[in-house]
């Protein structure tokens, strides 16, 4: 039916057939035979209806929701939106937004407090705290889970650079480059640098922006010379006025 809820597309029962959820839950005013609240239709399904914020009846609703949600969630799902319908209860089709409403609140809140559950369990903290040790670890990269450095390696870097390095000497790119490749990796293995990638990609980078900083300086360097030739011929220019017009203020007075 088109006017089928969302939430019907987002849930299904897992032991429904995709062919059997073909029809939909919601059954039209003018097919629906008469079922009181708690009577099952000819496919199985239990009549409900809106109960202020809840259904009647309140316990097989309740029944399926969970039965919806645990047999939904038995592995990793990267969204909480999931396959087709719910094939379990049928209402009728005027309360199609009510239903929908509140199977999405209800069952928002159910998976919510089974996850906090486990969140809560002693055995989800130990995990949490062996990752937070791993991602910690001064250690080789067999414990370290994020990044191509470990804290150890990249700590031994600053440590040899700042006990080796003069302080007048500026670190380039291409010295730590070269530092990193000596010192800490210990070379290269198939011209590939642990941290960095290609040596020669890492080199030639590293020969662009030097050539690039080197055009820039000479550039900078010229205009500098040229601002300093101009002022001195201004300063020049300056001082021969000057001096002319002390020579004419003489010969006024003389």
């Amino acid at each position: 039916m088109a006017d089928t809820p969302l939430l019907t597309q987002r849930f299904v029962h897992p032991d429904v057939s995709p062919s059997s959820t073909a029809t939909p839950s919601a059954t039209p005013d003018d097919t629906m035979p008469a079922l009181a609240p708690g009577q099952k239709d000819k496919l199985g399904r239990v009549m409900i209806e809106p109960d202020g914020s809840s259904w009647h009846p309140a316990k097989d609703a309740a029944r399926t929701l969970k039965d919806c949600v645990r047999r939904l969630y038995t592995q990793a799902y990267h969204t909480l939106g999931v396959r087709s319908q719910i094939t379990m209860c049928t209402w009728e089709s005027r309360y199609n937004l009510v239903i929908g409403t509140t199977f999405e609140r209800k069952a928002s809140a159910k998976l919510s407090s089974w996850l906090k559950k486990v969140r809560d369990s002693d055995k989800f903290k130990a995990i949490l705290d062996q990752v937070k040790k791993a991602r910690g670890s001064l250690k080789g990269g067999s414990l370290h889970t994020r990044g191509a450095k470990t804290v150890g390696t990249i700590n031994n870097f600053h440590q040899y650079v700042a006990e080796n390095l003069d302080s007048s000497v500026q670190l380039t790119a291409k010295l730590s480059t070269q530092i990193w490749k000596e010192k800490v990796v210990g070379g290269t293995y198939k011209g590939r640098v642990y941290g960095i990638g290609s040596s020669r990609q890492a080199e030639a980078l590293d020969g662009v922006k030097i050539s690039a900083m080197s055009d820039q300086i000479a550039k900078l360097t010229m205009a500098l010379a040229e601002s300093e030739r101009r002022r001195v011929a201004e300063q020049e220019s300056m001082s021969e006025t000057v001096q002319q017009i002390k020579e004419q203020e003489k010969q006024r007075t003389a």
